[in-house]
């Protein structure tokens, strides 16, 4: 730094610092900072050499042949799981372990760069490679990260977004379809997501309060399992951050106050049929009797466009009679046509002479 630092005043002042001429001193100083930069590039390759040899060591440990792995070796457990991974997600066995078909290196940036160099280099690259190739600016971006981060951070900033978890959702919904019929809110356990379980059991909850409000009236089981769920979900939400969990309260608070502003129906006697039952059969009869109308909608059309075909194609017979009787016509009169020609000519022929 210091020689970077007395090169960049020689050049730019008109007199060396600590005497002598500008010229030979930034001389000097670029000599010593290339000289001193050449002993750091030496360093940091003999540097990676030997973490280069350090892992051929390592890994030709590991790869050695599975039947001379020993439960006692401290890398039994690593290169079982090295085995597993190598023979279930690449299709190597055991006999294409030689250590010798293998190549060891480790991990460095690309071209053996300094950090400082990596990120110069890098950045320059973007600036100047990056709008004529996009598809490299990723890369690139990724190498800045590594040099200014490292690996592990690196690794962890671009890796690609992963899917939900399917099954944590399907777990929730169990949950709380069980919560609903059992009308007791379960207790949430540690290791539930509350984003997904207050979520699901918020919209199961949601769509019960919409049948019920669309008939009007409620049992008293219904109303019983919304408000569990509404308890179970909001048992989720009080451990959400509190920016969160504000809103997801006043939420839920309001779906509990319509579920209350729903008339319950009190028990009928056996055999009697519910308000609700009696909508449902109501709106059952009125779809049926829709399919009947469609159905002999469907049938009329079907009728009308098969006398429709059988007219054209009656049309079409009537047409085709009609054209061979004006050509029978047409024949007929060129026939007779021709006989009266051919009947001038033999009168023409056999006609006697006149003087």
């Amino acid at each position: 730094m210091l020689d970077t630092s007395i090169a960049a005043d020689s050049t730019a002042s008109a007199s060396g610092s600590m005497g002598g001429s500008q010229q030979e001193f930034a001389s000097q100083a670029e000599a010593e900072l290339a000289g001193k930069q050449q002993t750091a590039s030496r360093r940091q390759l003999n540097w990676l050499m030997t973490l280069d040899k350090v892992s051929e060591m390592i890994c030709t440990t590991l790869l050695r042949h599975w039947p001379e792995q020993k439960k006692e070796y401290p890398c039994y457990q690593d290169t079982a799981r090295i085995r597993l991974v190598l023979k279930t997600q690449y299709g190597i066995h055991e006999d294409e372990w030689d250590a010798e078909r293998w190549v060891y290196k480790a991990r460095r940036l690309a071209g053996s760069l300094t950090r400082q160099q990596s990120i110069a280099v890098n950045t320059g690259l973007m600036q100047t490679v990056g709008p004529v190739m996009p598809s490299i600016l990723p890369f690139l971006a990724k190498e800045i990260l590594r040099a200014t981060l490292g690996d592990v951070v690196a690794e962890q900033l671009t890796a690609e977004q992963e899917q939900p978890d399917k099954s944590k959702e399907l777990q929730a919904t169990m949950i709380a379809s069980a919560v609903y019929n059992s009308g007791v809110p379960f207790e949430p356990q540690p290791m539930d997501d509350p984003m997904v379980h207050s979520k699901v059991a918020s919209e199961m909850a949601q769509g019960h309060l919409k049948a019920i409000s669309s008939a009007g009236i409620s049992s008293p089981s219904e109303s019983v399992g919304i408000m569990a769920l509404l308890s179970y979900a909001a048992s989720h939400v009080q451990r959400l951050p509190e920016q969160l969990a504000k809103p997801g309260m006043e939420q839920l608070q309001e779906m509990a106050k319509a579920v209350q502003a729903v008339p319950i129906q009190q028990p009928q006697p056996e055999g009697a049929m519910t308000e609700k039952e009696k909508v449902d059969a109501q709106i059952k009869m009125q779809n049926q009797q829709r399919l009947q109308e469609d159905g002999a909608n469907k049938w009329k059309f079907k009728e009308i466009d098969g006398l429709m075909k059988m007219r054209q194609l009656s049309n079409t017979e009537k047409n085709m009679d009609e054209q061979h009787k004006v050509l029978a016509t047409q024949r007929a009169k060129t026939y007779q046509e021709m006989e009266k020609d051919l009947y001038d000519a033999d009168n023409e022929a056999f006609a006697p002479a006149t003087l």
